[in-house]
Parts: C-alpha cells; sequence; structure tokens
C-alpha cells in the first residue's frame, strides 16, 4: 500500500500581503510629503495630496457607478439614508495625518515615527478591538503592544 501523498499549498492571495503593501504606504507618503513641504510648504502639501484624493475619488465612483452591479456590493455607495456627524471623522484625521507626520518625520526621522504610530496604533488597535468589536485583549496581544512601544523607545535614542 502506497502512503498517500499530501500535497503542500502555500498560496498567499492578495489580502496577505495588503497590510504589508500599506505599511510601505505608510512610510512613502509622508516621506515624500516631507521632501514637499521642505522645496515647497506644508499648506501646498495638503492641498496637492487632498486635491489628489479628491480626483481618484471622483474616478473611482465614476468607474463604480458604471459598472453597477458589476462591482462587489462592499465597494457600491449607498446613498440613501441621513449622514451621520462623525462621518467625517476620517477625514479630519486624514488631513492630520498630511499635515503632522511629515513634521514628525522631519524631526525625529522616519524610523521613529513609523514605530511610534505603530506602537500607537496597537494601544488604539487593542482598547478598539475590546471596545467596539467585543474581541477581549489576549496575553499575546499585550505583550505583542508592549514590546512594540519597547520598540518605539529605542528608536528615539540616538
Amino acid at each position: 500500500m502506497k502512503p498517500i501523498k499530501k500535497e503542500a499549498r502555500h498560496v498567499i492571495d492578495w489580502k496577505t500581503l495588503l497590510p504589508l503593501l500599506l505599511g510601505t504606504l505608510v512610510v512613502f507618503q509622508p516621506a515624500i510629503n516631507r521632501h514637499i513641504m521642505d522645496s515647497r510648504g506644508l499648506g501646498f502639501a495638503i492641498i496637492l495630496n487632498h486635491s489628489t484624493l479628491f480626483v481618484l475619488a471622483m474616478i473611482t465612483l465614476g468607474v463604480v457607478l458604471a459598472l453597477g452591479e458589476k462591482v462587489p456590493e462592499l465597494v457600491r455607495p449607498r446613498f440613501a439614508g441621513g449622514i451621520e456627524w462623525w462621518y467625517v471623522i476620517p477625514g479630519f484625521i486624514s488631513f492630520t495625518l498630511t499635515a503632522l507626520v511629515p513634521i514628525a518625520i522631519s524631526s525625529v526621522g522616519a524610523v521613529a515615527t513609523v514605530v511610534g504610530m505603530l506602537a500607537g496604533q496597537l494601544a488604539t488597535s487593542l482598547v478598539w478591538d475590546f471596545i467596539a468589536e467585543g474581541r477581549p485583549p489576549t496575553l499575546p496581544r499585550i505583550a505583542g503592544m508592549l514590546l512594540a512601544m519597547a520598540g518605539a523607545l529605542l528608536s528615539f535614542k540616538k
């Protein structure tokens, strides 16, 4: 009798790689903005960023509306109903990040800025998961967050 051979399947789908890509973009966007800020001013960088965002959002909306049902439900806008006041909070956060992260990179460097942001994201995510998603913090998550915080502190040392 021959042993049953199991096929190894190591397929990485794009959703697995998405956080890596986003992590890369988190460094490039403010680093480039820092150079724009140095040569043209922070106001110019903010206006350019958000004008680009607006144009891309309008193109995306046009494509999504043109394709209609061919676009996944998750992507299609639902215009019916009212708008809650807190829907604008992500826009304010985006503006704040666009304005302040280049200043942080200019002051302490990209590594310290990104590690500090990561530590803040981990701490906030831990609280968010518990309060908004009902996922209690686990020992490995708390330990990971504390290690990231220690890394953030170390990255500020010269």
